[in-house]
């Protein structure tokens, strides 16, 4: 008489160290490459004598890890290196080598993060982006030398994986994934504000390629929605074109050496912007009317799907994610379209603000 036996499951103790690597020539490469990184990124490290930027980085990090001082100072960008430098002085002690830890290993895990991109690049494209961040001068420089730029680019990575994996995979982990990467890249560098630009405009051309290719439940509403999207962007257009062209067409508005001094600080002065000419508050009225006419296709889009047809776009659920942390750094730009100084912090806020 046969009788069945169950296998015991075997230990992950008991399992072969090759089984449980499954190391094949791929992640054997991403290997050499990881270690190469380590060994570029870390050697001598600290032998350079600081820069003028590296002095100040350094300096400020050290009073915060000594006496718990730290002050926000827009000169030196965000506040995240200074606590994390602090924290390195904490684990490892204050000096040279210690300082430049916290890029070094950004620039490390720079090269190890092309690996999550082989879906999109193949395996052989991402193993030739990770070769190239490695073999790169200004990526290897950088990732030496304690200033922002080793944070923005692996932040910048982190944002395109986030983005692309959402798209693909509607989880709602890579939505929670890009609010942190977005808070980490905001008290990184304001170079952030461009970063997410650039992945919203993408996401908004996503969108219309989406809307483009979706049969509308209410096609009537489908005209009304892409004549107002043809107004945003040629608003956009313009007042893009007055700001960036007034020098050349003799309309920027005089500078001005007026500060305004701080209430909290009567001792720190902030510039005081000289007139604001009517060339700029019709590149403002642009923007206003840009932003006016993509609200007015947006409710057509929602009336046309309603609630749950929303939800096929993914592209809308990252412009909103990407979108709540960005409105509110955006304050100064409606501030400054109402012929107000947004750098102008005397009290009370509308009283001296001109």
């Amino acid at each position: 008489m046969a009788t069945a036996t169950m296998d015991k499951p075997v230990s992950m103790l008991d399992r072969p160290l090759g089984s449980v690597l499954a190391l094949d020539w791929e992640k054997g490469l991403y290997a050499v490459l990881i270690l190469a990184a380590f060994v570029t990124r870390f050697y001598d490290l600290g032998a350079r004598v600081m820069s003028h930027d590296e002095s100040l980085h350094t300096q400020y990090s050290w009073y915060l890890y000594k006496n718990g001082n730290y002050q926000h100072t827009p000169m030196m960008h965000g506040p995240l290196k200074f606590h994390l430098t602090a924290f390195t002085y904490w684990l490892f002690g204050d000096n040279d080598f210690t300082a430049r830890i916290p890029t070094a290993l950004m620039g490390v895990a720079a090269v190890a993060l092309c690996y999550f991109f082989r879906k999109w690049l193949g395996r052989s494209g991402a193993l030739l982006a990770a070769l190239l961040m490695l073999i790169s001068p200004y990526q290897l420089y950088y990732s030496r030398y304690i200033r922002d730029e080793p944070y923005v680019m692996v932040w910048g990575l982190l944002l395109v994986l986030g983005v692309l994996n959402y798209l693909d995979s509607r989880s709602p982990k890579w939505l929670y994934s890009l609010a942190l990467v977005s808070a980490l890249f905001y008290t990184t560098m304001e170079s952030s504000f461009i970063y997410i630009a650039i992945v919203m405009v993408f996401l908004g051309l996503f969108l219309v390629y989406d809307l483009l290719r979706t049969a509308w439940p209410r096609p009537e509403l489908r005209q009304p929605f892409f004549a107002l999207l043809a107004v945003a962007v040629i608003a956009a257009l313009i007042g893009v074109g007055l700001f960036f062209y007034r020098d050349r067409l003799g309309i920027a508005p005089p500078s001005s050496a007026a500060e305004v001094q701080v209430p909290a600080d009567p001792g720190r002065t902030t510039p005081e912007s000289g007139p604001i000419s009517p060339m700029e508050t019709y590149a403002d009225l642009a923007w206003l009317g840009a932003l006016m006419a993509g609200a007015g296709g947006l409710y057509f889009v929602a009336r046309a799907f309603g609630r749950e047809g929303l939800k096929r776009f993914p592209a809308l659920d990252l412009i909103a994610v990407l979108g709540l942390f960005a409105l509110p750094q955006l304050a100064a730009l409606p501030v400054r379209g109402l012929q107000r100084n947004p750098l102008n912090y005397t009290l009370p806020p509308m009283d001296g603000f001109n």
